[in-house]
């Protein structure tokens, strides 16, 4: 992109952020808070709304005392464009359309058994993808694929690593789906999840808040946002909280070390420990958040062992999180994953022993709260990414 189409996409992005979040609202007040002139102003949105991505909705007021033409009002046109989001999993893949607000139109999920090379991998998903456009008639609708995977992802170049459970090489994921002839962005489940939280629930975290996310999944993922921005080093997300460690000498974890919390917390430890305390043979290989599920519930109904469980879950959760008050004091801490379905459980514990362990100044500070999502945060994290990796690049 050349300097002065970089500068135009970036004048676009910040009108289409302001009307988001601010909208409906008139072109005059858009040339005040951007600090661009109304000709520009008037140039740039008539070309989004020409794109179906804003639109005129409704007459404002006029200046009170001026009278005069009464202003038009912008806001965004959720009937044009449409988005892709997938959460990609190795054994469950949910494929949703969503319009520009992140309303999912259209949803598949598909179950798939064994472990997958890339190539196979890939090319289920693709045909997966285009079955799900062709069916519902979106041929040359869709403005961009958003993708949100395990691993670590170098999000810029589509380059997957370190996909423990999948045995698989580097990976360039976007070779992979080339028939799609779509615009995509990847990135790790937890960072798009904690997109998906921030960019479609903007009244409750402020631009400039600090939020960690907690994604309690196959392991335990972590991302960090500060300023409206994702941390990341060399492209990739930081905050891979499940690999700090609780206990020195402890489980050994795939990674090399011990005592690291996902070997203490994750849905696959969840199903393990509860298939040696009761008996239950559970697949731990095979669906194992719908397991995890299970479990939960078992927690809710009654069931002493499920309960007990969580509630070691809880304290063992509660350390990490105060390693990251302690070194961030974030504003927010947002806690993801099948868990979050015994949040009454859980919650309490979190919260009692974070206050009692975090650093005296830290405490007051912190939002310590539930995905919106729960276990599907992948899914609108995927939308999540789709949509603004697109509008920040719409020109």
């Amino acid at each position: 992109m050349n300097p002065m189409s970089e500068i135009k996409s970036k004048n676009e992005y910040t009108i289409f952020e302001i009307i988001r979040r601010e909208g409906p609202i008139s072109r005059a007040s858009l040339a005040k808070k951007t600090g661009l002139t109304r000709g520009t102003v008037s140039c740039l949105t008539k070309e989004m709304i020409d794109s179906g991505y804003i639109k005129e909705s409704s007459i404002g007021e006029s200046k009170k005392g001026r009278g005069g033409r009464k202003p038009i009002l912008l806001t965004l046109d959720n009937k044009k464009n449409f988005f892709i989001g997938v959460d990609a999993h190795w054994d469950i893949v949910s494929i949703a359309v969503s319009d520009i607000l992140g309303n999912i139109l259209y949803q598949d999920s598909y179950d798939w058994e064994g472990i997958l090379s890339p190539e196979e991998y890939f090319e289920k998903l693709e045909k997966a993808i285009l079955n799900i456009i062709s069916k519902n008639k979106l041929d040359n609708k869709i403005n961009s694929l958003g993708i949100s995977m395990s691993g670590v992802i170098d999000s810029k170049k589509g380059i997957l690593r370190c996909l423990g459970h999948m045995n698989w090489p580097v990976v360039n994921v976007k070779k992979y789906l080339r028939k799609l002839n779509l615009p995509i962005y990847i990135d790790n489940r937890t960072s798009s999840s904690l997109v998906a939280e921030t960019w479609f629930h903007y009244d409750v975290f402020p631009e400039n808040a600090t939020v960690f996310f907690m994604n309690v999944i196959e392991g335990i993922g972590g991302a960090l946002m500060v300023n409206g921005h994702l941390m990341k080093s060399n492209n990739n997300s930081i905050g891979e909280i499940g690999h700090t460690s609780i206990n020195f000498s402890g489980k050994k974890c795939y990674c090399g070390r011990k005592g690291c919390l996902e070997m203490y917390v994750s849905d696959k430890v969840f199903v393990k420990v509860y298939s040696e305390k009761t008996g239950e043979k559970f697949l731990i290989d095979k669906n194992i958040r719908k397991t995890s599920e299970k479990i939960m519930e078992k927690s809710l109904s009654g069931d002493r062992i499920a309960r007990e469980i969580l509630e070691d879950a809880a304290i063992k959760i509660s350390v990490g999180i105060c390693n990251t008050v302690n070194f961030i004091a974030p504003g927010f801490i947002i806690i993801g994953g099948t868990i979050t379905k015994a949040w009454h459980i859980v919650e309490p514990i979190i919260k009692k022993e974070v206050k009692k362990n975090s650093i005296e100044e830290s405490l007051g500070l912190i939002n310590i709260r539930k995905s919106f999502y729960d276990d599907k945060s992948g899914l609108h994290g995927g939308i999540a990414i789709a949509i603004q990796g697109f509008m920040k690049n719409f020109h």
